[in-house]
């Protein structure tokens, strides 16, 4: 996920009283969010999980298993999209650990919900 700097440790109610607007901005528009203090901008987490992928492409292996946060799922659905921050704000919303199936159709990461919200 991504480093929450001085919001670590808080639940959703507390961050959202302490940073407000940070919850809208972080769900539905990435591309104006402002990371808190300490916090990782969400531009440096896609370029993170984009730099991940490529790694993991050079593996050459055909089926693998990640157990991530929902966050995570929403940043490779807008990496299997057009790969902006704005995809971020467009991508359904995931639990943690949803089952969703990325295949590599023709060179592209095509997302496809296999269970959970």
């Amino acid at each position: 996920g991504t480093g929450v700097g001085a919001m670590h440790g808080m639940g959703y109610e507390e961050a959202a009283r302490a940073f407000p607007g940070w919850g809208m901005l972080f769900m539905t528009d990435a591309a104006s969010y402002m990371a808190p203090p300490g916090g990782e901008a969400l531009e440096e987490m896609l370029k993170r999980v984009r730099s991940f992928l490529r790694d993991l492409s050079r593996t050459g292996h055909e089926r693998v298993f990640l157990s991530v946060h929902g966050y995570v799922l929403r940043v490779l659905y807008a990496l299997a999209t057009d790969g902006t921050l704005p995809a971020i704000g467009r991508a359904p919303s995931y639990d943690n650990c949803a089952l969703v199936c990325f295949t590599d159709a023709s060179g592209r990461w095509e997302p496809r919900r296999v269970s959970g919200r």
